[in-house]
């Protein structure tokens, strides 16, 4: 987490008392409220900002101290330092458009008296400079962004009717040093006004608010003599701008009077022995401004953003400002400062939820409207409902991207924090994203506060493979695989990410099949045999149920894939002629026969703890059992964690008379034979030791031939088994 915090700092001055003429302005406790002499290398506050130019131009706007392009908040020259050191607004290029905005507005309230050297020269006589006022949200600076208007003899300010281009973003004053004199004209109006002046060179010219391309209308025009506003060497021309709304007159820092609900401005021109000011009374921005709520009950706008815009057109001149002081005309407005942190640790990604947490604070003079908190989150982050809010705090739901929380009057002091939940949601397989929020407190008669957090945010890693969850289990043939407990088994396949967990984001098509299938079997779907099964995830996991398999075989395995997934394969499990689910505690029974050679098995396990899968098969792809000779068709494999009781019933046949005395049996491990010696033979094959049983002696636990019982037709045999999974031939 990488945090900006903006602090405002109020110090209080004393101004001075002054007879201007008219009514005597107030003496009065001033508050500064931004002090920036743009002559460094960088600025004193983080709040600055370029605003976009109009239309097609671009801001050229940029720091003559410094010639790093790259730099925030303001970028330095590549052209390094120019002959006058400060903010230079546009060079002497042709058709250029240059500005700077403070980001946080100032409240109007107290008044304000805003003062600045301008410099233009080595040109052509051509546009001007614009000191500009624009309505600001008065509880959110950062939802009122300011775009230029036109370049040439609009300064930047004002609206171009002809081309449909609106002027400065929600303007109220627009001061311009008229050099070239279009600023002035008539045909740079937009749409309502009624004056009808020409172009008048070398003038100061005052417009008024307007918004898209209606209004801006010139105000006072105070023509100069020639080359009072510019020259061919740099040479400071210092202007002070005064707004007084309130009902007394005041003093401004320059020792003039401003009036009661008035505006002046006034300028030492080159060479000249006085200053000339101009004044007017303060318009009503009621029909321009976006809301009734920005604006007082005389319509001047309760927040006001500032700031400088230049342009150069057939004509040039380079425009340069520095030493900027703004300050309030009477007395100290409450300042409100916020910080903003989270607790995502830098490694948050998409899904998570992250808390954005604001602490802010009233200073300079206690708050005694309401404070409002307002937080527009980037994009890929999503506001959340759940866990926001602070103590004092009225928090309504998020609107879209929007949270906004407010607080009653408050005195100085730290406000309670405020938390904000928010989803991160940074887009799948896009790169990691460093992520800007800003939060901003504001109320209509403070210096609001703001404080940046940039935090790096990932999407959440998506599927590179599959792994099996719920493995398959042994299943009677053209029956569906049951579980142990005797529910229903539900083959699932995960897609996972690189570590190991599920992606739920995944929703693609999942292909089960088999991968070793000695009996040449399908599934069986709907009647039908099918060599493949698929199905589609959902929230990264597909399921396969029922499974129905259409062929007897032992080892079988599934493989599971997937377009751009790396596959997975199951356990092996068998395929039987018989199986059956045997609860805990319970004696469960399994039967079958040899289709070839009419034996028949009943299969009895005993009971004992735990649920049990209980198979019998004939033949299957095993191998003769040591050391007998004859047909795998005779080879009984039966299965299940349990002690069994195998009863082998033979019928005499030319092929298979009667007697059997002997029955070669396997298990994986060794067990005594009939010498009663433990067995040594291994078949590689069947995976088991092999030899031939014992007969069943007291307390003899290994697997052994119990009875024998002879008819003329036929013969009963009885073993006893281990748990094991044996395999027995008689």
């Amino acid at each position: 987490m990488r945090s900006r915090v903006s602090v405002v700092v109020v110090a209080v001055l004393f101004g001075v008392l002054t007879v201007a003429g008219g009514e005597v302005g107030a003496y009065a406790a001033t508050a500064t409220l931004v002090s920036e002499s743009f002559t460094a290398a960088t600025t004193n506050s983080p709040n600055w900002t370029l605003p976009s130019a109009s239309v097609s131009e671009s801001n050229d706007a940029c720091l003559t101290a410094s010639t790093n392009t790259l730099q925030l908040p303001l970028p330095g020259c590549a052209s390094g330092v120019a002959a006058s050191p400060g903010l230079q607004l546009t060079t002497n290029g042709l058709a250029q458009e240059g500005g700077v905005a403070y980001s946080s507005s100032v409240p109007s309230s107290l008044g304000l008296d805003v003062s600045f050297n301008s410099y233009q020269y080595n040109g052509t006589a051509a546009d001007g400079i614009v000191f500009f006022l624009a309505a600001s949200d008065p509880n959110n600076a950062s939802a009122s962004p300011i775009t230029l208007g036109p370049a040439g003899g609009h300064l930047g300010y004002s609206a171009d009717t002809s081309a449909g281009t609106a002027g400065l973003t929600n303007g109220y004053l627009g001061i311009g040093l008229d050099v070239y004199g279009n600023y002035t004209n008539s045909a740079f109006d937009g749409t309502g006004c009624k004056s009808s002046l020409p172009q008048t060179p070398e003038s100061i010219t005052v417009r008024g608010p307007g918004s898209g391309t209606a209004g801006y209308c010139e105000l006072t025009t105070d023509q100069l003599t020639s080359n009072s506003l510019d020259s061919s060497t740099a040479q400071n021309v210092p202007v002070e701008v005064a707004v007084n709304p309130t009902s007394g007159a005041l003093t401004a820092a320059g020792g003039f009077n401003v009036p009661a609900d008035s505006w002046v401005v006034q300028v030492q021109p080159i060479g000249a022995a006085a200053p000339v000011a101009e004044s007017g009374a303060l318009p009503d921005d009621t029909a321009f401004a976006p809301d009734p709520s920005w604006v007082n009950g005389n319509g001047v706008p309760q927040q006001l953003s500032f700031g400088w815009s230049a342009s150069t057109g057939a004509s040039t001149d380079y425009h340069t400002i520095s030493q900027v002081t703004v300050q309030t005309l009477n007395g100290t407005p409450p300042a409100l400062g916020v910080g903003l942190t989270d607790n995502s640790g830098g490694t948050a990604t998409t899904g998570q939820t992250v808390t954005y947490t604001a602490t802010p604070s009233v200073t300079s003079a206690d708050e005694t409207r309401t404070i409002t908190l307002t937080d527009t989150f980037p994009t890929d982050l999503t506001p959340q409902s759940a866990g926001l809010g602070g103590t004092g705090w009225t928090c309504p739901a998020p609107v879209g991207q929007i949270v906004t929380c407010t607080h009653p009057a408050a005195p100085v002091g730290a406000l309670p924090s405020v938390a904000m939940p928010v989803q991160v949601a940074v887009p799948a397989g896009s790169a990691p994203v460093s992520l800007a929020d800003t939060v901003t407190v504001g109320s209509p008669d403070a210096v609001q506060g703001s404080a940046t957090d940039t935090e790096t945010y990932s999407a959440a890693p998506t599927a590179t493979a599959l792994s099996i969850v719920n493995q398959p289990v042994d299943a009677q043939v053209n029956s569906a695989m049951t579980n142990a407990d005797g529910t229903t088994t539900h083959i699932t396949v995960a897609a996972i990410k690189p570590d190991k967990t599920t992606d739920p984001s995944y929703s693609g098509p999942v292909t089960l099949s088999f991968a070793n299938n000695p009996g040449s079997a399908a599934f069986v779907v709907s009647g039908s045999p099918t060599p493949t099964l698929t199905a589609t995830a959902v929230n990264g996991v597909t399921d396969f149920s029922p499974i129905v398999i259409n062929a007897v075989g032992f080892g079988d395995t599934l493989t599971a894939s997937a377009a751009g997934l790396t596959s997975a394969t199951t356990t092996a499990f068998d395929v039987d002629a018989a199986a059956t689910s045997c609860p805990s505690g319970q004696t469960c029974n399994v039967n079958t026969s040899s289709p070839s050679t009419g034996q028949t098995a009943l299969v009895q396990a005993q009971a004992g703890t735990g649920n049990a899968i209980i198979t019998a098969t004939y033949g299957g792809n095993v191998a003769v059992i040591h050391p007998c000779t004859g047909s795998v068709q005779s080879i009984l494999t039966f299965t299940g964690d349990r002690t069994k009781v195998i009863t082998l019933t033979f019928a005499a046949t030319p092929k298979n008379p009667i007697p059997a005395i002997l029955f070669c049996y396997g298990q994986p491990t060794p067990f005594l034979d009939v010498l009663y010696q433990k067995t040594t033979f291994f078949n590689k094959v069947n995976q088991d030791y092999e030899g031939l049983l014992p007969v069943c002696l007291p307390k003899f636990t290994g697997p052994c031939v119990k009875s024998i019982t002879l008819t003329k037709t036929s013969e009963k045999v009885v073993i006893d088994t281990n748990a094991a999974d044996p395999h027995v031939m008689g």
